[in-house]
């Protein structure tokens, strides 16, 4: 056994949405992100140099909302919140719990928003 490192986490998936209101200045829409992905544990052997790398596949789920206004003609700036479920995690000491919870993003995009 060795030192335990940073734990990596990476997931992908397909993500889709509908919108739930929306104006010339504003909009609101809920969707949801399905897909998988991987957990990187890896632990520092005897030698120092070598490596061992263990790898946990989850699925995820995380649905979220997000709030568009639009600041100047086609410049808008987006508000989203979401939050992240996760099952399969099966390393000893970790559960689910610790790579579910909720995130939020802001953004600001070009062109025309949700309508």
């Amino acid at each position: 056994s060795g030192q335990a490192r940073d734990i990596q986490f990476n997931y992908f998936g397909v993500s889709g949405g509908n919108l739930l209101a929306g104006s010339e200045a504003l909009a609101l829409s809920a969707g949801s992100l399905v897909g998988f992905g991987a957990l990187n544990y890896p632990y520092e052997v005897y030698s120092g140099e070598d490596w061992l790398e263990q790898y946990d596949f989850v699925f995820v789920l995380e649905p979220g909302i997000d709030f568009y206004a639009t600041i100047y003609q086609s410049l808008y700036l987006s508000l989203g919140a979401s939050y992240r479920l996760t099952t399969g995690v099966e390393y000893e000491g970790l559960d689910n719990a610790d790579f579910s919870g909720p995130s939020a993003v802001i953004g600001v995009g070009f062109g025309s928003f949700p309508r």
